[in-house]
């Protein structure tokens, strides 16, 4: 559907973000196609960004895949300049918050997270800023709050396996193996 929005309007830099963040996903979840997804999301985001490099959204796209190639730095300065434009908008906040988990500064993550759950939580992709704070609260023993912010992005979105493997994971680390039972069924 982008590469149609794009032969219609091939200026449109929205539409080549969301290209891009598709090629990121088929990268992170172990697509084999002909085409290598890493190489096409980069062109895809750097081509979105030079068409409209102040749109915090294509910012907060450019952010995840800068941390997803491992150059978080810069992926924390895109982010925080995404906020910088649009500090009302959930995107920013979430690619910030999953940038400071890489990083290992997860108090700051949670933080972030927070912020974009409270902006974003009725956006198509809460379920993935629930699952981030599931992930942050995880790795800082907060077994509790992992378990709930998992219950949440699998509320959201049934079948999420990384929310499951959150779950799983939390629940495990409280002890209560019959609860872990369907989610590790479900991974």
């Amino acid at each position: 559907w982008c590469e149609r929005s794009r032969a219609l309007d091939p200026t449109f830099p929205r539409t080549v973000a969301t290209i891009a963040a598709a090629w990121a996903f088929l990268a992170t979840h172990g697509w084999r196609g002909e085409e290598d997804p890493w190489k096409r999301a980069l062109e895809e985001g750097e081509l979105a960004f030079s068409m409209d490099p102040d749109d915090p959204e294509i910012l907060a796209q450019m952010a995840a895949l800068s941390m997803l190639t491992g150059n978080l730095e810069q992926g924390l300065r895109t982010a925080d300049r995404a906020i910088e434009i649009n500090p009302h908008g959930p995107s920013g906040y979430h690619f910030r918050g999953a940038v400071l988990n890489a990083m290992g500064r997860l108090d700051e993550a949670v933080d972030a997270l927070s912020e974009a759950w409270r902006l974003g939580r009725r956006e198509p992709l809460a379920y993935d800023i629930a699952n981030d704070l599931a992930w942050s609260h995880y790795m800082l023993g907060n077994y509790e709050a992992s378990r709930q912010w998992g219950l949440r992005a699998i509320e959201l979105r049934p079948s999420y396996l990384q929310a499951h493997l959150a779950l799983a994971a939390a629940t495990a680390q409280l002890g209560l193996a019959e609860q872990v039972r369907p989610h590790v069924e479900r991974i």
